[in-house]
């Protein structure tokens, strides 16, 4: 994701939903920029807590990416155990909109309708969606 051609910064996220781009912009051609993103999901792990907790977080908000959710492994390399999804407010921060946690027994992870109509089980993630 294109954050800033000069000076040349961009971010890879773990995963990132974007607009449709229909027609290449320059040498950037039809990869997203910040201003195309809808959703950041970052998965943490022992050496990035602080960077997608804390850092990520501002900075993603500070570029006006409406959604970022972060997923927590269980044992920090096992399966998905819980989904943090927020949603970018009108002052600029970060609110809790859903938490969805494995441990509990929801059999769901994922069942939005905003910035995508999806439902996805928590046995669909272990799998990879296939």
């Amino acid at each position: 994701m294109l954050v800033s051609e000069v000076p040349f910064h961009y971010k890879r996220p773990d995963a990132i939903v974007y607009r449709c781009i229909e027609q290449p912009r320059g040498r950037w051609k039809t990869k997203p920029t910040a201003a195309d993103t809808l959703l950041v999901v970052e998965v943490v792990s022992p050496n990035t807590v602080t960077a997608d907790l804390v850092e990520k977080r501002a900075e993603y908000a500070r570029l006006g990416i409406p959604y970022y959710w972060i997923v927590r492994m269980v044992q920090d390399d096992g399966p998905a155990a819980s989904i943090e999804m927020l949603r970018l407010t009108t002052d600029g921060s970060y609110v809790r909109e859903n938490m969805s946690l494995r441990a509990r027994g929801d059999v769901v992870a994922i069942d939005v309708a905003d910035p995508l109509d999806v439902t996805v089980s928590w046995n669909q993630l272990d799998m990879g969606l296939d």
